[in-house]
């Protein structure tokens, strides 16, 4: 489920180019795709810059993309990294209404990936203006438990650093200014939301709705 996000509505010359690309010439038929898009910003919440760069790829307008995400920290290193091979979604640009604001096959996935798709990213770099308001529904917060435990578990943490990360999710939710990171499924639905959690060092999930 798409989960909802602050947006910062101050004028920000990267949207503009975002418009442009959409809006401006149209690609030629059969040509490569092969775009960047970066923005810089405090995504760990400690004061630091991280940079943001999503790398879209395609054999052309006609062809499905593929798309990766990494996120590197203030010295260079990479602190996250996601790929997405969007084969199994490409029949869906041609459906009136899987993206908002256009039609068409070709409006569409110019739409959705050099506009829709790094907007919903780079708003991960906006904190919040207010502590998570369902942080106090037992409900919820027994799933942050257990979304963040088997996701941990995964990478091969021990249970005493487990604890310590759930403890510093908890934490960070319960007071203005965290972020939190969005990465979208397709045009529909995003992935659990992500927080940094600076103890173990990685983005961890903490809900599924």
């Amino acid at each position: 489920m798409r989960q909802l996000y602050p947006r910062d509505m101050r004028p920000n010359p990267f949207v503009a180019l975002i418009g442009f690309l959409v809006c401006g010439p149209g690609i030629a038929q059969g040509t490569a795709i092969d775009r960047f898009f970066a923005k810089s910003g405090d995504i760990t919440g400690d004061g630091s810059q991280s940079t943001l760069t999503l790398h879209i790829t395609g054999e052309s307008m006609s062809a499905s993309f593929k798309w990766s995400l990494t996120i590197s920290d203030s010295h260079g290193a990479m602190i996250y990294r996601v790929n997405r091979d969007d084969t199994r979604l490409d029949h869906f640009f041609r459906d009136d209404g899987y993206v908002t604001g256009c039609t068409g096959y070709e409006n569409c996935k110019k739409r959705y990936y050099f506009h829709d798709l790094p907007e919903r990213i780079f708003a991960s770099l906006v904190p919040s203006s207010q502590a998570w308001a369902r942080l106090s529904d037992e409900n919820v917060s027994r799933d942050i438990r257990e979304t963040a435990t088997r996701y941990l578990q995964a990478q091969g943490l021990p249970d005493r650093a487990i604890s310590g990360a759930i403890n510093e999710i908890c934490s960070g939710l319960q007071k203005p200014g965290y972020r939190q990171l969005i990465v979208p499924i397709s045009a529909v639905q995003d992935a659990p939301p992500m927080i940094w959690v600076a103890s173990v060092r990685l983005f961890v999930p903490f809900y599924e709705d």
